[in-house]
């Protein structure tokens, strides 16, 4: 059962070569960032302490606020 469901997740991403990076808020809960990146060939998780269920609802929310479009040539 995902605890954030009903939360109001409100972010922006950013990302440069090397990694991307969530700027989360959620009412009631506070602010973060959620940070992905390689180091020495693994993929990590700068995650504030957050759970790994917390991780997945901030990244569930962010592609169901998607708008699709067809790939640029």
């Amino acid at each position: 059962m995902n605890k954030h469901k009903d939360k109001k997740i409100v972010y922006v991403n950013t990302y440069n070569e090397e990694s991307i990076m969530f700027k989360w808020g959620i009412e009631k809960v506070g602010f973060g960032e959620i940070s992905f990146y390689y180091k020495n060939g693994e993929l990590k998780c700068g995650n504030e302490c957050m759970s790994k269920e917390f991780i997945k609802a901030i990244l569930c929310d962010f592609v169901d606020r998607l708008t699709y479009s067809p790939l640029l040539k």
